[in-house]
């Protein structure tokens, strides 16, 4: 029974995380300048840190691009004592660029020209050169390009893994939590390119110590924070996001008999996800709480909850983050669902039948502590939430 309480705890408690562009309002994507875009980017290299090749490519602020390849072979002869080097040297020119995310730009080659024909030869002070293909532009089609601090586990595992070997990231701690320079993604060749390093561009991740009562013991939970956890696209899964939402949510329970007056501040109703709020930087005057009974922070007035540990119970706040050259309002929801009398239900004493899953239901119907409209979609509890942010 004491499992079947927790997985309904978990699921009447939830954290909701929203991010608004501020200043703007819904319209259709205004045209991007190329030159915006490509202006000051470095030139980017493809390579994979052995061997005597590599890439060299460099984007115009116009779209234009230029670059070169070289593989040197110990292939000798009597007039090229000093080896044999496929070169290539190409130009061309990306259009079609679209906004990905501010981290994130797609774009199309239009036009890939080659200087030489493939297995043209020529020697020169004492090398030869044979004509090769731009290695790097294989399938060359769509190109992805990253901007420092776009979080490197939404990046293709293809790219990830060309970029990780030059890097050394296997040698040197890991793969970072965020891409620390420009990056170049050949989709279609599912080839990776590296520029320079700009890691001021790269939002800030910090470790979080956050506390919160289960158990009947005070536990933590040290979780990843910071605006760079807002750099991917919302819709792919966050391990980090996911574990400060669990935790919030745990944080949002009060300690059993919990008392304003009590002498020991964790004691009083809200200290765990009051000082969860403060800890991931919002702003005193930002932290508000609804049916938290007695706390400074408690909004009165909201009809619709007693204020007892078993009503409905949110936390909310909300401060700027900057991701890229946006700025958002970051809007941090955390709602509570019941205390205690689901482990009474779950434990017999408000009478049950052998059909435990239908008197549970029909006792949420019954209760003060869940909305009567449990039945469609806690739409009820929904309410009351709208209610309450308005209210905020």
């Amino acid at each position: 029974m004491k499992k079947i309480t927790q997985l309904l705890h978990s699921l009447l408690t939830v954290t909701i995380i929203i991010t608004l562009c501020t200043g703007h309002t819904a319209m259709a994507a205004p045209a991007i300048n190329p030159k915006a875009v490509f202006s000051g980017l470095p030139g980017f290299s493809f390579a994979s840190g052995v061997g005597a090749w590599g890439t060299e490519l460099t984007i115009n602020p116009d779209g234009t691009f230029y670059g070169d390849f070289h593989d040197w072979d110990p292939d000798f002869g009597e007039n090229y004592p000093n080896g044999t080097v496929y070169v290539c040297s190409f130009s061309g020119r990306f259009e079609k660029l679209t906004k990905l995310s501010d981290f994130e730009y797609s774009m199309q080659v239009a036009e890939l020209d080659v200087e030489k024909t493939e297995g043209e030869e020529w020697i020169s002070e004492g090398t030869r050169y044979i004509a090769s293909t731009p290695y790097g532009m294989d399938n060359a089609g769509e190109f992805r390009l990253y901007f420092p601090g776009i979080e490197t586990a939404s990046l293709p595992s293809e790219y990830v893994e060309w970029v990780s070997m030059p890097m050394a990231w296997g040698m040197n701690g890991g793969t970072p939590y965020a891409l620390p320079f420009y990056g170049l993604y050949n989709v279609g060749g599912q080839q990776g390119y590296f520029g320079t390093m700009d890691t001021a561009r790269i939002p800030a991740i910090e470790t979080k110590h956050l506390m919160f009562w289960a158990a009947d013991r005070e536990m933590s939970v040290d979780v990843e924070w910071g605006d760079g956890l807002f750099t991917s696209d919302s819709s792919v899964y966050s391990a980090d996001l996911a574990l400060v939402s669990s935790v919030l949510s745990m944080a949002a329970y009060n300690r059993e008999n919990a008392n304003q007056n009590a002498k020991d501040v964790r004691a009083r109703h809200g200290f765990y996800i009051e000082d969860a709020y403060r800890k991931l930087g919002f702003a005193e005057e930002k932290i508000k709480l609804f049916s938290y009974p007695g706390h400074p922070k408690n909004q009165t007035g909201y009809k619709g909850l007693i204020g007892s540990d078993d009503d409905l119970a949110f936390a909310i706040a909300d401060k700027t983050i900057t991701v890229g050259d946006s700025d958002y309002n970051l809007i941090l929801v955390t709602l509570r669902g019941t205390g205690g009398k689901l482990g009474y239900i779950l434990n017999g004493e408000i009478g049950m039948s052998p059909d435990w899953q239908r008197d549970i239901f029909g006792n949420f119907q019954s209760r003060d502590f869940l909305d009567t409209k449990v039945h469609s979609g806690f739409y009820g509890f929904y309410e009351d939430l709208h209610n309450a942010l308005e209210q905020y």
